[in-house]
C-alpha cells in the first residue's frame, strides 16, 4: 500500500486534498493543487525558513510583548497551466471530465492526475499531470503535462508574482489578515527561461524562481502585469515538461542551478527520486500486515513527515509543515516531543539537524530570557521561525516555558540512542546548562521543596498556574541529566568541558543546585484520588458541563472565551498523562493508571497532539482496546479530515503521534540510561508489524506477531530488556509474546 488514491473529486474535499497531495523535500513545499487552477483553491509554495515580519497589534501592549511576528511566505506560483481544446478551455465541472484519477506514489515521490475530458463538441481528450519536488536537486519543482486530442491544443503556462498570504479571521490557528508580501524586482524572460525575482517586505528575503521547458514545440512567452505567460500548442499531441527551480537567499543558489536540473528529463528525475526514497524507507517503514488501510495511513504519514521537515541544521519543521498556512508556519515544542523521536528511531542524523536548529536560537533565547526578568539561561521560543518569540498572547505562549524542557528532553534522547559525546560537548550541553539556569532563575525553594510558578504546561486551557506537574516534572529531568552529563565530559574532553565552563561562567555552585533543585522538586499529588495534580489549584475548579455542550460547541477555543474555560477542570490535550508517559519511571503504575483515567475523562482532545499521547498510555496500561481505539483516530485524522482543518495543512505532531504509537504504544519502546526496553503487542486483527531501530551503531530489526523475534542487522551486540527480562542480542531473538 503505496499510494493514496482519489478516483473523483468533490468541491468540498478540493482544500483537504490539496493538502494531502502536497510535495516536498524538507527546504520546499507545493500543496497539490489542480494545474487548471479549479475553485476553491490555496494556490500554496512554501520554502522552509523563508519568513516576512508582520507588526502585532495591541490595544494595551505591555513591556515585554513581542512587536512583531514572523509568517511562512508564499512564493511565487508555478502551478497554474490553462489548456484549451480548439478553443474551449478545459474546466473541471463534473459533467467534463470522466475517469478522473489522482494518485500520490510515496514509493516513487511523484503525484499522477489523469482524466479524459469532454469537450462541448463531444470530443474527447486524454490529460495527464504528473509532478515532484526533488531530494536530489531541493530547489526544483517538476511538472510533466502531456495531452491527447484529435484536435487544435493550446497550452498557457505561468508564473506568478502577486500573491498573497491565506487568512481566517474566525480561527486562530490560521493568520487573521490576508497580506502581500512580496514585492517583484524583476520579471523577464529570454529564449530559453523565464523568471520573476521577488523580495519580501521587511526580512529583506530575496526569491528568483526561474523556469524551463522541454517540448518539441515552440514556447512563446509574454509578460502580463505580474505573471511571466508561457504559450505553446499542437495538433492531435501535446506534452511539455516544465522546470521551476526556487533560489532563495538562505542559500547560495545562483541561475546556473536550473541549468544543472535541465539536463536531465522527467524520467531521470524520477529515478533519483526513487534512489532517494528506497535508502529512506529501507530505514524507516514500518510494515503492518493484516490491514491495508493502517498500512497505507503509516506510510503516507512517513513520507509526509519527510517531505516537510528541515534537512539543514537552519530550519525545523512547522506545525503544519510545507503543506500549509496554519499556524503561519510556526515551529512549536511539536518538534521535540512529536517528530524528532520518530526520526531518532531510524533517522539519528536527521535528528541531529533539528537539534542544531535549537541550538543557533540560544543566543536569542538568552536575549528573551533577559526581556522576561531572568539574569541567566536561555528561553526558547513558543513559536518561532527564526527563534524569535512570536507568541502575541502570553498566557497560552510565552508562559509555556516547559519548550525549555521539552528541547532538553530531546537531546538526552539523542544521547541516549547515539552515544553521540562529541554532539554534546559542542552543542548539547550548552543547551542543558542554558535551560537548566533558567529553572533556577524562574523557580524558587520553599518549605524544603523546589516549586515553579506562574507558568502554562502542555494543557492550554489551565493557563498561568503553580507548579504544573508536567513542567517541574521534565525541569527535574532537564537538570538531573545536566549535572550527570557533567561528570561524563570533563572526563571525555576536559580541554572543551573546560573553556565551555569559562564561556557560560558556570561554577560548581550552579551544579550543586541543579543536583539539590532536582532532588527537591515539587510533584504536586492527591492522596485521595492517588493521581499527580495537573496543578496545585486544579480540582478546586468546577468540573466542565461536558453533558450539556453540544458537539458543534467543540474546540472549545473558538466558542467560549479563554477565561470561562480556565475557571473549569477541562483539558485541551493531554498534560499529566504525556508526562507519565514519557518519563514513567518517576511514578508508580497505579498512580499512572488513576491519573490517566481521571483526566481522560476531562480531556476534549481539541488539540491533534493529545489522541496519540491517550492512546500510547493506554498501551503502556495493558488497555488494549482502548489504544487501538486511539490510534485509529490518530492515523486517520488528515486523511478523514476529522478535526475539519486539514485544508490550512497536515497536522505534523499527529503524524508524528501515530508513528509514535506504534513504536511507543504496541511495541512499548522506551531508551533510558540502562538501555532499550520494549514491551510488545499488537491489535488482534494484524499479523505482525516490522520496523528497524538505530541505537548507537547498530541496526536491529524488530518483528512483533504472535512471538516477538528481534535480529541484529548490523553493529555490535546490544543489550535489550523486553517485558521484564534482560536478553544480549548478538544474531537473532525469539520470545513468546507475553499478553492476551
Amino acid at each position: 500500500m503505496w499510494t493514496l488514491n482519489k478516483t473523483s473529486y468533490k468541491e468540498q474535499d478540493i482544500l483537504v486534498n490539496e493538502s494531502l497531495f502536497t510535495l516536498g523535500n524538507g527546504y520546499l513545499g507545493v500543496r497539490g493543487c489542480f494545474e487548471e487552477q479549479s475553485l476553491p483553491s490555496i494556490r500554496g509554495t512554501y520554502i522552509n525558513g523563508f519568513y516576512d515580519t508582520t507588526p502585532l497589534s495591541y490595544s494595551e501592549k505591555l513591556y515585554g510583548f513581542p512587536d512583531d511576528s514572523e509568517r511562512q511566505v508564499n512564493v511565487i506560483e508555478a502551478q497554474t497551466v490553462e489548456i484549451y481544446l480548439d478553443g474551449e478551455k478545459v474546466s473541471l465541472t463534473k459533467d467534463k471530465v470522466l475517469d478522473f484519477e489522482q494518485t500520490l506514489d510515496m514509493k516513487q515521490g511523484i503525484s499522477i492526475r489523469k482524466y479524459t475530458y469532454l469537450t462541448a463538441h463531444q470530443k474527447k481528450a486524454i490529460l495527464c499531470f504528473k509532478r515532484l519536488v526533488s531530494f536530489k536537486f531541493e530547489y526544483l519543482f517538476l511538472m510533466d503535462v502531456d495531452i491527447e486530442y484529435d484536435g487544435f491544443i493550446e497550452m498557457k503556462s505561468f508564473l506568478e508574482g502577486d500573491l498573497y498570504t491565506y487568512a481566517d479571521e474566525t480561527d486562530p490557528r490560521v493568520g487573521s489578515h490576508k497580506e502581500q508580501v512580496l514585492n517583484i524586482e524583476d520579471i523577464g524572460f529570454d529564449k530559453s527561461h523565464q523568471w520573476i525575482k521577488a523580495k519580501t517586505l521587511k526580512s529583506d528575503l530575496t526569491i528568483k524562481t526561474v523556469s524551463t521547458y522541454e517540448t518539441a514545440v515552440p514556447v512563446i512567452s509574454r509578460i502580463e502585469n505580474s505573471s511571466v505567460v508561457s504559450m505553446m500548442s499542437g495538433t492531435n499531441k501535446l506534452q511539455m515538461t516544465k522546470y521551476t527551480a526556487y533560489l532563495s537567499s538562505l542559500k547560495e543558489y545562483s541561475d546556473s542551478d536550473i541549468k544543472v536540473v535541465e539536463v536531465y528529463s522527467f524520467e531521470e528525475h524520477m529515478s533519483f527520486q526513487k534512489s532517494y526514497l528506497d535508502l529512506f524507507w529501507e530505514a524507516s517503514d514500518i510494515e503492518i500486515l493484516g490491514d491495508k488501510e493502517l498500512q497505507r495511513g503509516i506510510r503516507f504519514n512517513l513520507f509526509q513527515l519527510l517531505q516537510s521537515v528541515g534537512k539543514d541544521g537552519k530550519t525545523n519543521i512547522g506545525a503544519k509543515g510545507l503543506t500549509g498556512e496554519g499556524y503561519e508556519g510556526h515551529t512549536f515544542w511539536d518538534t521535540e516531543i512529536y517528530i524528532l523521536p520518530c526520526l531518532l528511531m531510524s533517522q539519528p542524523e536527521l535528528s541531529k539537524k533539528l537539534l542544531m536548529y535549537r541550538y543557533d536560537q540560544l543566543e536569542e533565547g538568552r536575549e528573551r530570557a533577559r526581556v522576561l526578568g531572568h539574569k541567566r539561561g536561555s528561553k526558547f521560543p513558543w513559536r518561532t521561525i527564526t527563534g524569535k518569540e512570536c507568541s502575541s498572547y502570553f498566557p497560552a505562549g510565552t508562559a509555556q516555558y516547559h519548550i525549555n524542557g521539552d528541547v532538553s528532553y530531546s537531546i538526552i534522547q539523542y544521547y541516549l540512542m547515539t552515544d553521540d559525546l562529541e554532539f554534546m560537548i559542542t552543542y548539547g550541553f550548552e543547551v542543558l546548562i542554558e535551560t537548566s539556569l533558567l529553572w533556577l532563575e524562574l523557580g524558587h525553594f520553599y518549605n524544603g521543596s523546589f516549586r515553579i510558578d506562574a507558568v502554562t504546561g502542555p494543557d492550554e486551557y489551565s493557563c498561568v498556574v503553580n507548579n504544573n506537574y508536567y513542567t517541574n516534572l521534565i525541569a527535574k529531568y532537564n537538570m538531573h541529566w545536566t549535572y550527570m552529563m557533567k561528570d561524563l565530559l570533563e572526563v571525555h574532553n576536559p580541554e572543551a568541558f573546560n573553556q565551555l565552563m569559562e564561556k557560560l561562567e558556570v561554577t560548581e555552585v550552579d551544579f550543586n543546585n541543579f543536583r539539590k533543585a532536582d532532588e527537591q522538586m515539587y510533584l504536586p499529588y492527591d492522596e485521595t484520588l492517588n493521581i499527580n495534580l495537573q496543578d496545585d489549584h486544579f480540582l478546586e475548579k468546577k468540573l466542565w458541563d461536558f453533558e450539556n455542550t453540544p458537539k458543534e460547541k467543540y474546540p472549545l477555543l473558538l466558542h467560549f472565551h479563554p477565561l470561562t474555560i480556565y475557571r473549569h477542570q477541562v483539558l485541551k490535550q493531554a498534560d499529566t498523562v504525556l508526562a507519565h508517559l514519557l518519563l514513567e519511571e518517576y511514578t508508580e503504575e497505579s498512580v499512572r493508571r488513576d491519573s490517566f483515567h481521571y483526566y481522560e475523562k476531562l480531556t476534549t482532545h481539541d488539540s491533534s497532539l493529545s489522541s496519540c499521547i491517550y492512546g500510547m498510555m493506554a498501551s503502556k496500561l495493558g488497555e488494549h482496546k482502548h489504544a487501538e481505539e486511539y490510534f485509529n483516530e490518530t492515523i486517520f485524522l488528515d486523511l478523514k479530515n476529522t478535526h475539519k482543518n486539514t485544508k490550512d495543512g497536515l497536522h505534523m505532531a499527529n503524524l508524528g503521534g501515530s508513528i509514535l504509537a506504534i513504536l511507543k504504544g504496541f511495541a512499548g519502546f522506551r531508551i533510558t540510561k540502562e538501555g532499550i526496553r520494549l514491551s510488545p503487542w499488537i491489535p488482534d486483527k494484524w499479523e505482525s508489524v516490522k520496523f528497524k531501530i538505530r541505537i548507537k551503531s547498530s541496526w536491529i530489526e524488530v518483528r512483533i506477531a504472535k512471538d516477538i523475534q528481534m535480529t541484529l542487522i548490523q553493529g555490535d551486540s546490544v543489550s535489550v530488556t523486553i517485558y521484564n527480562d534482560s536478553y544480549e542480542l548478538e544474531d537473532s531473538l525469539r520470545i513468546r509474546r507475553q499478553y492476551d
